[in-house]
């Protein structure tokens, strides 16, 4: 029970536990500086500027796991140009001749 009076538990079986340094489906901004390999700092323009998926819970910042690796997938793809497809598709003709 906390100061206020709520009272909360997980079932003990729960895999979506959240906890410090966890995996789990809601993170922090730490947790997601870590995941993505950039700084801290970087995670908070990244919030200000709106281009990356966030909430907000009282006045800190949380990332839901599943948006931030849609979000990857979709910036990843912007960054795939047509050449670069291009020479990979001529890359794998030329293994199979």
């Amino acid at each position: 029970m906390d100061s206020r009076g709520y009272s909360f538990s997980w079932p003990k079986d729960s895999k979506d536990k959240p906890h410090a340094g966890s995996n789990g489906p809601v993170m922090t901004v730490s947790e997601v500086s870590d995941y993505l390999r950039i700084n801290r700092a970087t995670v908070y323009k990244m919030i200000k500027a709106n281009q990356i998926p966030h909430f907000r819970i009282g006045s800190d910042y949380r990332f839901n796991r599943e948006d931030i690796d849609a979000w990857m997938s979709r910036e990843e793809q912007r960054y795939v140009t047509p050449a670069v497809l291009f020479l990979a598709q001529r890359r794998r003709r030329s293994k199979q001749l």
